[in-house]
Parts: structure tokens; C-alpha cells; sequence
């Protein structure tokens, strides 16, 4: 009974939990604009801006092999808390250090953001089901995502006034703020903890974790592919991340913040849309989110993503951005959801793995679509990255049917 009550209050903290995540993230989605921006402005070279990216990248990545052992290892929220000190902590080096003598320390904190934004969503994703209990783990996923969404909204929409207004000092600042607002909401929310099992297999912490990973996904051979699928999907995305820029200048040359404008936000309030959708469906019994159903939302927005780049504007536009928005709200829901049916002990090591998989679709999407943007046009590009991400939706797709016909043939022989 202490027990339940206990898991009662977890669920009640758990608004407080997306709140601090919420504003986290917020902070996050101004640098995504900022951090780039200076970069450039102080090293006066798109090459060190494109390092300045890949550490960062790289960072996340290698996070990856050992965030499974660190979660599995230590308790969450400390690590969560540690992950978001850090990163505040760089930010505000970052906005006492001169512009002139920043350029070293650029590469710290892209590092810093790396690992820690990395070691904070394997923590926070792969936790969902101790905090909030595994039945309504849909549920809090979406939660989670729509404070993420508002927080894309927010963030992308202030940093350019923000900058113009105040300076990047002053969102250096502000982010360092919201994480260490983060780290303190943490502090005082009771998380659960379960108590790791200890380690005797001999082998690195890494290499262990991978290794459990690896187990869960050989033996349920569909979540290999969704992640595969996700994969996929991350490189696609890439293209129209670096893309879009380019493709509004083309299309709305006198406004093009005003094109990217209308797509973020329309893209966000659909991901809001989709969590809603999604939490109706949860509530209902604690219905799971069918596989299928991932499928298919991945290859709705990979063709929306298409049609974006077909030179639509104003309504069309909009339309389009919002239906785009509710199929990746829903394809990363749904994914989360299903990762997090594995159990506890697993669900570290999958995570990481995941983070891993996701950073290297994004990064050599970016390397891929950077380079292709070169001597082709937006619109291909992303037609040949995001069709790429159709297919192997499609694939995954044909496998679930079949498995469904096949488990139905054998219940009426049976």
C-alpha cells in the first residue's frame, strides 16, 4: 500500500518533472540559433562552425556507449541533475569568456552540451516507466513531447530578437538559467530508483552495455528495424534541417524568417495536436500504441516533408507543416513507448544504443545533405533523404502485416 501511495505521488510530480524539462529545452532550442550564429561570428570560418557541430555531435555519440552503464550504474536524477549543471555551467563560462578569446572554449562546451544533453534524455526516456509506472508511459511520452514542442516554439521564435535585442551574452545567460532551474525542480521531486544489479560479466562497462542492448534487439527482431527505421528517418531529417534555410530564401526571398516561421510553428502545434491524440488513446483502458501505426506516421511526414519542398507557401503551407507536425509528434511517441516496454535492466542500454543511432543518422545526414545541396536543389535532396526514410518505412511495414497474418492463420488452425 506504501508502495502505491508512493507511485501516486510520482505521477503528481510528474507535471512538475515536464515543466522543468520544458524549460530546459527551451533554453536548448536558443542555442540551436545562437550557439551556431557565434560560432561563426567568432571564428570568422564555416569550417570551424562545421567542427564546432560535429563535436558536438561526436560527443552525443560517444556519450552513447556509455550512458546504459552510467544509468544503470547510478541514480538517475543525479545524473540528470550533474548533466544539467554542467551544461549551465559552460554556458556561463561561455558568457563571461571575451568574444576574442572564446574560440577554444567553443569546443568545450559543444562538448559539455553533447554529453549532457545525451546521458539526460537516456535518463529521462528510459525512466518514464519507474516514474509515472509502465501503464501510463504513453501518456507521460506525450506529455514530455508537447512540453518540447512548446519549448521549439518559444525558443526558435525569441532567439533572433533576443540576439538583436540584448546580445549572445544574454542567451548564453538565460540558458545557463534554465538549466539550473532544472537541476533544482529535480532536486526536489522524488524519483524512483531501482537499485542496479551487479555487474559480472568482466567486461568494460561499455562493452557490457552495448552487449545487453544488442541481446534485446536480436530477440525482438521488429524493434531492430523500427530502430533501423529511426535511423533512417534521422537522416532524412537532416536534409530538411539544413535545407529549409536555403529553400525559403528561394521561395519567399523578401521574408524568408517569415516562411521558416510558419513551418516551425505549425509544425509544433501539430505535434501538440498528436500528444493529445495519443493521451485520449492512452487513457482508454491503457491501450498500447499498435507498431503498425509507427509506420505509418513515418511515412506520412517524410512525404510531408516532400511537399514542403515543392514550393507550396502561405495556407498550403500550413496545412501541410501541421499534418507533418502531428505524424513525427505521433512516430516518436509511439517509438518511445515501445522501447520502453523492455525491462528495467535492459532499458538503459537500449536507450543509449538508440542515442547513438539516432546522432549518426543526423550526422551524416548533415554531411550528406550539406554536400548535395551543393550542386542540387533542395527539393531533390530532400525528396531522395526523406524517400530513403519511406522505404524503410514501408519495409518495416510489410513485416508487421505479415507477422499479423501469420499469427492469425496459426490461432484458426489452432
Amino acid at each position: 500500500m506504501a508502495a502505491r501511495r508512493h507511485g501516486c505521488g510520482l505521477v503528481r510530480h510528474f507535471r512538475w518533472l515536464v515543466a522543468g524539462y520544458t524549460l530546459s529545452a527551451f533554453g536548448g532550442h536558443l542555442n540551436i540559433v545562437a550557439l551556431g550564429l557565434y560560432a561563426f561570428l567568432v571564428t570568422g570560418s564555416a569550417l570551424h562552425t562545421g567542427l564546432f557541430m560535429a563535436v558536438r555531435l561526436v560527443s552525443g555519440f560517444v556519450t552513447g556507449l556509455f550512458s546504459g552503464a552510467i544509468v544503470s550504474r547510478f541514480p538517475r536524477k543525479r545524473v540528470m541533475m550533474t548533466a544539467d549543471l554542467a551544461q549551465s555551467s559552460a554556458l556561463l563560462c561561455l558568457a563571461i569568456v571575451p568574444p576574442d578569446s572564446a574560440a577554444g572554449l567553443l569546443y568545450a562546451v559543444a562538448t559539455v552540451a553533447g554529453c549532457g544533453s545525451t546521458l539526460f534524455n537516456v535518463c529521462l526516456r528510459s525512466g518514464i516507466p519507474d516514474i509515472v509506472g509502465a501503464e501510463h508511459r504513453v501518456r507521460g511520452n506525450a506529455m514530455l513531447v508537447t512540453g518540447r514542442s512548446l519549448a521549439t516554439v518559444a525558443g526558435m521564435g525569441s532567439a533572433g530578437a533576443i540576439i538583436a535585442v540584448a546580445g549572445f551574452e544574454t542567451v548564453f545567460v538565460i540558458n545557463a538559467a534554465t538549466y539550473l532551474l532544472s537541476a533544482l525542480n529535480l532536486a526536489r521531486l522524488p524519483l524512483l530508483r531501482t537499485p542496479p544489479e551487479p555487474e559480472t560479466s568482466g567486461q568494460p562497462a561499455w562493452k557490457s552495455s552495448l552487449s545487453s542492448a544488442y541481446l534485446v534487439l536480436t530477440a525482438t527482431p521488429v524493434l531492430l528495424i523500427m530502430m533501423a527505421v529511426r535511423t533512417v528517418e534521422g537522416f532524412g531529417s537532416a536534409s530538411h534541417i539544413v535545407g529549409l534555410p536555403v529553400h525559403a530564401a528561394t521561395v519567399q526571398p523578401v521574408e524568408p524568417a517569415m516562411f521558416l516561421s510558419q513551418f516551425w510553428v505549425c509544425w509544433a502545434l501539430g505535434n501538440i495536436v498528436a500528444q493529445q491524440i495519443v493521451m485520449r488513446w492512452a487513457t482508454r483502458g491503457g491501450r498500447r500504441l499498435p507498431d503498425q501505426s509507427f509506420a505509418v506516421s513515418v511515412i506520412i511526414m517524410s512525404i510531408g516533408f516532400i511537399v514542403v519542398f515543392t514550393g507550396i507557401t502561405s495556407w498550403t503551407l500550413m496545412v501541410v507543416a501541421l499534418i507533418t507536425g502531428i505524424a513525427d509528434g505521433y512516430a516518436e511517441t509511439s517509438f518511445m513507448s515501445r522501447l520502453q516496454a523492455a525491462s528495467e535492466d535492459r532499458r538503459g542500454q537500449l536507450f543509449g544504443l538508440v542515442a547513438m543511432a539516432e546522432t549518426t543518422g543526423l550526422g551524416l545526414g548533415m554531411l550528406t545533405s550539406a554536400a548535395l545541396l551543393t550542386y542540387q536543389t533542395p527539393s531533390t535532396v530532400v525528396t531522395v533523404m526523406h524517400g530513403l526514410a519511406v522505404v524503410a518505412a514501408i519495409v518495416l511495414l510489410v513485416r508487421l502485416l505479415r507477422r499479423r497474418r501469420a499469427r492469425q492463420e496459426t490461432e484458426l488452425t489452432t
